[in-house]
């Protein structure tokens, strides 16, 4: 049931695809449960890509983490119109890939770019025309897929640098925290009703909208740079509206 659910809510698997999986996976129980498994499978956020090419290119990016080597692709944007756009005039992208990580329904690369001299995320969903170089790949700095994805919250991270941040919280946004950067971070009481909690993380708009959904519950005490910029992201919000 658990693995019949996580294909059914991934946003990465195209629907075809799920359903011959979902009834694989049926198969595998005892007859008289098969059909409420199937039947049950239904996630109510899912929206399934209808574009096999993520899908087949996992196996390239497995061949290329698995032999260590480099990975070529490009990246697609979108008009809007909702057509495919290649990014920056149809750029090769050669990378050396860490790790193929699921990540909100979605598998991400994370891999060392040389242009940009540190590790950056790529979203296999958005590779085209993906490829294994046949070079060894540069896998120098230290990574860990575990500590990379409390970090970087889904994933996004543009040239933004990791940093402490200081966070004061209500009490009741305990288990949040926990959920989110895992039972090792750095709390102490702030008052009766508050706890200060200090977390690794990419400061990015991601992360500021995790902290907005809290609606003040959860507050950025610090770095003043870091809350200088949500204050500054929520004040150009506003004015948009």
């Amino acid at each position: 049931k658990a693995l019949i659910d996580a294909v059914s809510s991934s946003q990465f698997i195209p629907e075809r695809n799920s359903n011959a999986m979902i009834r694989r996976l049926a198969e595998m129980a005892p007859e008289i449960y098969r059909k409420d498994l199937i039947a049950t499978a239904f996630c109510a956020d899912r929206i399934k890509t209808d574009s096999p090419v993520a899908f087949t290119a996992v196996d390239q990016v497995n061949k290329a983490i698995q032999k260590e080597k480099k990975l070529s692709f490009q990246y697609v944007d979108y008009l809007p119109t909702k057509e495919e756009i290649l990014r920056h005039d149809k750029k090769k992208y050669v990378v050396s890939p860490y790790a193929l990580v699921w990540n909100d329904g979605r598998y991400y690369v994370p891999s060392y770019d040389p242009e940009k001299g540190k590790i950056v995320s790529y979203r296999v969903d958005r590779m085209r025309n993906v490829m294994v170089v046949n070079e060894r790949a540069d896998r120098h700095l230290p990574f860990n897929a575990v500590d990379y994805c409390k970090k970087v919250l889904w994933m996004f991270d543009g040239d933004i640098e990791e940093q402490e941040v200081i966070l004061v919280s209500e009490n009741r946004h305990m288990i949040s925290l926990l959920d989110r950067f895992g039972e090792e971070i750095e709390t102490s009481p702030a008052d009766e009703g508050h706890f200060r909690a200090i977390v690794k993380v990419i400061p990015s708009y991601s992360f500021f909208s995790w902290i907005f959904q809290f609606c003040g519950g959860i507050r950025i005490a610090g770095p003043g740079n870091v809350k200088r910029e949500y204050e500054e992201m929520l004040r150009r919000v506003l004015e948009r509206q």
